[in-house]
């Protein structure tokens, strides 16, 4: 997916916001961009592979779609299972998913 870039520079602090609060308002836009990619291969196939989902994406580009999965799981968007350690991150639409 290297149609995912990192540029957010249409985001910007609002006048008198925290940084928490921009931060999070941040992480929430970049959040729903990869909700967006994840649901194309979950309508489409019913689960992504994490290996293949960040593949070909910088360090820093997989670290933030893992995070934005994090917090997509903690909302109960997604499901994710994992074998073992180390092993691929199956994602799979969960509870929530079509309420997003």
């Amino acid at each position: 997916n290297a149609e995912y870039g990192d540029d957010l520079s249409d985001v910007e602090e609002k006048e008198g916001e925290t940084f928490e609060d921009f931060d999070n308002r941040r992480w929430n836009k970049r959040t729903h961009a990869i909700l967006g990619l994840l649901r194309k291969d979950l309508d489409a196939k019913g689960q992504v592979n994490f290996f293949s989902f960040a593949e070909g994406n910088t360090r820093k580009q997989a670290a933030s779609k893992f995070y934005s999965i994090l917090l997509l799981k903690k909302s109960e968007t997604i499901n994710v299972t994992q074998s073992e350690s180390y092993a691929d991150i199956i994602v799979h639409a969960g509870p929530k998913y079509h309420e997003s």
